[in-house]
């Protein structure tokens, strides 16, 4: 939750090339490393695809110190491009992917809705994700 005097910031994409990776523990590794830094938002690394894209908050990161940051975990990484993420009317930043799409919400009243009961509020979250490697019989 926001501070009441923080005011969200802008959010970057970042895609970059990263060859060196060998197998899902190489894509697991630079994900929870590079995503539990503080400003990541978010990061998917795609193997067969050799890339990864990132959402950053530009005031800690640059898509060079991301690139950089991987690239000294001894993968060779190097920044494709970087743009900034437009909000939509509702004041989400949609991010969208082949694989994924990562909602952040930007302010607080897009995070919280009260119901039509004056007795009930809930907190609503928009939450999309893949899961790779599973197998079905």
């Amino acid at each position: 939750m926001l501070e009441n005097n923080m005011i969200p910031s802008k959010r970057k994409k970042a895609v970059v090339n990263i060859e060196g990776m060998t197998c899902m523990s190489c894509v697991k590794n630079i994900e929870s490393n590079i995503g539990s830094q503080n400003g990541i938002d978010s990061i998917k690394v795609l193997l067969k695809e050799k890339k990864g894209t990132i959402i950053f908050d530009p005031l800690i990161w640059s898509g060079n110190k991301v690139a950089e940051a991987i690239d000294d975990m001894g993968f060779d990484c190097k920044l494709d491009n970087e743009e900034d993420i437009i909000e939509d009317d509702d004041g989400y930043v949609p991010v969208k992917h082949d694989d994924f799409i990562v909602i952040f919400p930007e302010t607080e009243k897009s995070k919280t809705t009260t119901t039509s009961s004056p007795s009930t509020s809930e907190s609503l979250k928009k939450c999309s994700f893949s899961v790779e490697g599973m197998t079905w019989n």
